[in-house]
């Protein structure tokens, strides 16, 4: 959710590009948009290497294991000619029914990747599989609800059996209610810590299991300037972002040396999204006239600001830790 005024020292990106700062490989990268947005709080460092350990390869990709895959015959093949930047990668993203999760999934098929998108509502991902395979892209459709173990649980296993191999996962699933806590029935804030909270750090732990043995992959979590600065009318949903940012944070601290990393994607209000459930249950006046007073009336973020974000983390080389991404609408509080 939203917040805050422009920082000293942000970056502003507005009617052009960002230029993401030092040339990699020899290439420099830069993210495009249309409207003003903030950059703040980018923290980008070099990964800890072991001792032993050469010196890692600047290509983006990390191993996709095709050949193990399809000699198994487990596999619907990515086999495919090369377009895309994301070219041999292979990314789950959950919660890609709609909103940000829909056209994060589309943008990475689209420049090359084969991904595989998860949410609850099942047809509405075959629509957007339908939609990738007719342009021409690579995607699977699965059901999970992260709020349920079993489901989440049945996703890898599912996975696993077809000899899938993940490059990155993609967590966008989240819910809210925008209300006062002395009214919020506790059904709805348990969904919240569910799902929020408990959901992503499910996800997190299966992928781990499955990319620590290879020592490689990358573990990305879209999260709320709620996290740095608690929102009233969403105390339970600031507390689960902020909780989910130090659960990313010790994980670099446990796994550090790995070459598994953990970036958290902090986004600020965003239109074209279905705000969890805030759609189901919508905004009193009472809310919305206590929101605003809050963060001011300010520019939404759209969709395309999210998407080009996690794609710039995404494309990232391997031996860059970026930890930490904000970006926010102009508002008057700084996050």
């Amino acid at each position: 959710m939203v917040v805050g005024g422009e920082a000293e020292g942000a970056f502003v990106w507005e009617h052009g590009s960002l230029d993401s700062g030092p040339r990699v490989g020899g290439a420099r990268r830069t993210l495009a948009r249309t409207g003003p947005v903030v950059f703040q709080s980018v923290t980008v460092e070099a990964a800890a290497e072991p001792e032993s350990r050469n010196p890692p390869p600047t290509a983006i990709a990390y191993v996709q294991s095709e050949s193990v895959a399809a000699a198994a015959g487990r596999v619907r093949s990515c086999a495919r000619a090369r377009m895309g930047r994301f070219d041999d990668r292979t990314i789950l993203v959950i919660g890609a029914s709609a909103g940000i999760g829909a056209a994060l999934g589309q943008r990475l098929a689209a420049e090359g990747a084969c991904v595989y998108l998860a949410a609850r509502r099942v047809e509405r991902l075959k629509e957007i599989v339908s939609a990738i395979e007719t342009a021409g892209g690579r995607a699977h459709a699965h059901a999970c609800d992260l709020a349920d173990a079993d489901s989440t649980a049945a996703l890898f296993r599912t996975l696993e059996r077809d000899g899938v191999v993940l490059d990155a996962i993609v967590n966008t699933a989240a819910v809210l209610w925008v209300e006062p806590f002395v009214d919020q029935v506790e059904d709805r804030w348990n969904r919240m810590l569910a799902t929020n909270l408990g959901g992503a750090m499910r996800v997190t732990q299966h992928a781990l299991r499955a990319m620590l043995p290879r020592d490689a992959g990358h573990i990305l979590h879209l999260t709320s300037t709620a996290a740095g600065l608690p929102i009233p009318m969403l105390a339970v949903y600031s507390a689960t972002k902020a909780g989910l940012s130090h659960f990313l944070a010790a994980l670099r601290g446990e796994y550090g040396r790995s070459r598994v990393r953990f970036t958290e994607l902090r986004i600020g209000n965003t239109g074209g999204t279905e705000a969890g459930g805030a759609a189901e249950a919508g905004i009193t006046a009472e809310a919305g006239a206590q929101l605003m007073r809050w963060t001011g009336l300010p520019e939404m973020l759209a969709v395309e600001d999210v998407v080009e974000a996690a794609l710039f983390i995404l494309a990232s080389p391997p031996h860059v830790r970026l930890d930490l991404l904000v970006v926010r609408e102009r508002a008057e509080i700084p996050t």
